[in-house]
């Protein structure tokens, strides 16, 4: 147990005061522990937001010996995911939703490394610890959402590293996804098996939500946005549905809604960009909390992620032609029945 007085005159936030007190352990860490009761203002439970009065005692019952550092990803051999094919100089994987690529900064400081791609992959491929440029993300050139499941490259040797990099820099590899989502769009395409569907194109700038910084936003004006950057994602329907979901608009209450599962390609590579573009034109996808209608917040709690997967890889690697396609996730087989 740590017990401080605290005796400037001046008002301050309890967990940027600890923050900086301690520096070798994030906000984020003191946060935790007033949240968790770890850490008292007084013998009382206060919020981070706290702001300290002059002889507030702050009573801390965490660890404050700054941590040894990770310098080396531990191997997880628990953790899962299937090979889809291997070459001398790269592998293609599909990574399972629920799975995150590889850990966080804040992972990282507190010693706190949880399953992760990139710990699985290494178990399997001892050799691929000292390829890329950070011993957190080995052989990591791309990267999926936690919850997106499907398909990635994992380059083999260092050279590779640095080509697909490039590839990805320019725009070289052509992803294809498939997102389930509720359709709010107030007209809808037909869609005609014996017809191809055209693709439209979003072109927004994406950035940082001024309104809540745990959130992308889209917007043609950049000055409504933190750190915008244009972004551009093709798009069509494939394919309309229905399930059941109890929401309602106004006072009508609605039994069920229309679903439809939507190819879409990114052209540029913005955090969140196809959750947060397919939202904007009114295709939220089925069990995303953070970019979803509030319409839709009963619905979305039959579902506890949301349905997106990489599908398709299509690129040219030292003069050879390479495409690989996903099966179809469970989601589309249960909901669409494909």
């Amino acid at each position: 147990m740590t017990t401080i007085t605290y005796h400037n005159s001046e008002p301050q936030r309890v967990d940027k005061y600890l923050a900086e007190k301690y520096p070798a352990f994030s906000r984020r860490y003191f946060q935790d522990g007033l949240k968790n009761g770890e850490i008292l203002i007084n013998n009382k439970k206060k919020s981070p937001s706290y702001k300290l009065k002059p002889e507030d005692v702050i009573k801390i019952n965490l660890p404050l010996e700054p941590p040894k550092i990770t310098t080396k990803l531990p191997a997880n051999k628990n953790v899962q995911f299937d090979i889809v094919a291997k070459y001398p100089d790269f592998l293609i994987v599909n990574k399972p939703a629920g799975l995150t690529v590889h850990p966080s900064i804040f992972d990282i400081q507190n010693n706190s490394i949880p399953p992760t791609l990139a710990g699985g992959l290494i178990a399997k491929f001892p050799e691929l610890q000292n390829i890329g440029e950070d011993f957190s993300r080995p052989a990591i050139v791309h990267r999926l959402d936690k919850d997106t499941s499907g398909l990635m490259i994992i380059p083999r040797n260092q050279e590779a590293f640095r080509l697909f990099k490039e590839m990805f820099k320019k725009h070289l590899i052509t992803k294809t996804y498939l997102a389930l989502c509720w359709n709010m769009q107030k007209k809808s395409p037909s869609i005609k098996e014996d017809r191809p569907i055209k693709y439209k194109t979003i072109e927004t700038f994406i950035g940082k939500s001024k309104a809540d910084h745990t959130k992308q936003a889209t917007a043609k004006n950049p000055e409504r946005l933190i750190n915008p950057k244009q972004a551009i994602t093709r798009y069509r329907i494939l394919k309309n549905g229905k399930v059941p979901c109890l929401y309602r608009i106004g006072k009508i209450k609605k039994q069920e809604k229309q679903i439809s599962l939507v190819e879409a390609q990114p052209q540029t590579g913005r955090k969140h960009q196809i959750r947060v573009h397919l939202s904007s034109v009114g295709l939220p996808l089925i069990g995303d909390r953070k970019y979803t209608s509030r319409l839709l917040k009963n619905c979305n709690k039959n579902f506890s992620q949301h349905l997106l997967q990489a599908h398709k890889l299509e690129f040219s690697y030292k003069g050879e032609k390479y495409s690989f396609t996903a099966d179809y996730p469970e989601w589309v087989k249960n909901i669409l029945d494909i």
